[in-house]
């Protein structure tokens, strides 16, 4: 799906979600735009946890069936991501009676991260009048980590005394780095038998596209100062990752390098978070009273 085609769903959901709450707020009787302590922009910090499983499918090109159902290379892999998640949110939203409708973005760098790894081996060495073949064993492994964690959403709230209930839902964004690598060692004979060492390794990179929904609940602790928790869960597409790193036999200066590329399918699973949240209203000291300390 392109940028365009996710930014123009995404305007779709801001109108429908702030003209929703403008009718819920007009169907109020009295209801205007109410100068109230939840109005203005702010600033905060989040911290918290986050989870996800991503499968990967992989296409070594050509030889894919000889790699896979010959040398017993892994097609598909699959890696469970969590870790910590922290970041900042700037927002703006405006306070309609007992209603509030804002928007938000938010910005997280994660640790969210798992590596995996399988065994591959093979043996087509036979000795009848000597022996001839190829024979290999070793690893396959997969490192996923989600760098970080972007979403750009609508905002709408419900408030009860210093409390603020609310829903979210937008643009959601993620950057996710794979690093592969298969080694082992290949045994060759033709009467006289010799191993050497073989490796490939190699880092990419994309960014994934989807959508977020959650909510959360605020308290305003101090004048201008609210504390609270909010839960996210973040569907996002799949993204071709392409592994170029060459194909190096044996070691050191008599090492022999083949150029070589295959690529991973990889396709994140919900990504779900629980954060903590301090958030600073940019309002001023004019609401002040209307944030009593209790």
């Amino acid at each position: 799906m392109s940028m365009r085609t996710l930014i123009a769903r995404g305007a779709v959901v801001l109108s429908f979600l702030f003209g929703t709450s403008a009718a819920i707020a007009g169907d109020i009787d009295g209801v205007t735009i109410d100068s109230g302590k939840w109005s203005g922009a702010y600033i905060g910090v989040n911290a918290g946890y986050g989870w996800s499983d991503a499968g990967s499918a992989y296409d070594f090109g050509p030889a894919n069936d000889l790699l896979v159902n010959g040398v017993g290379l892994a097609s598909n892999q699959s890696n469970h991501l969590d870790g910590y998640v922290v970041g900042g949110q700037v927002g703006f939203q405006r306070q309609f009676g007992n209603w509030v409708l804002g928007v938000e973005g938010t910005l997280d760098s994660t640790g969210m991260d798992d590596k995996t790894t399988s065994d591959w081996s093979f043996d087509t060495i036979t000795c009848p009048f000597g022996c001839f073949g190829v024979a290999g064993d070793g690893t396959q492994s997969l490192d996923a980590r989600i760098d970080n964690l972007f979403m750009v959403s609508g905002k709408v709230g419900y408030t009860f005394d210093d409390w603020m209930a609310y829903v979210r839902g937008g643009y959601a964004g993620a950057n996710i780095t794979a690093h592969s690598n298969i080694s082992g060692d290949v045994t060759g004979c033709v009467f006289v038998c010799g191993t050497a060492p073989v490796s490939t390794s190699s880092s990419d990179t994309k960014r994934h596209d989807g959508w977020s929904i959650g909510g959360g609940i605020e308290r305003m602790i101090l004048p201008n100062l609210t504390v609270g928790v909010e839960y996210n869960y973040i569907d996002l597409g799949a993204e071709t990752y392409s592994f170029d790193g060459p194909l190096t036999f044996g070691s050191g200066k008599g090492a022999l390098s083949i150029p070589g590329s295959y690529s991973a399918r990889i396709d994140p699973d919900a990504i779900q978070t629980v954060t903590f949240r301090l958030n600073f209203l940019l309002n001023g000291p004019a609401y002040a009273e209307a944030a009593p300390l209790k």
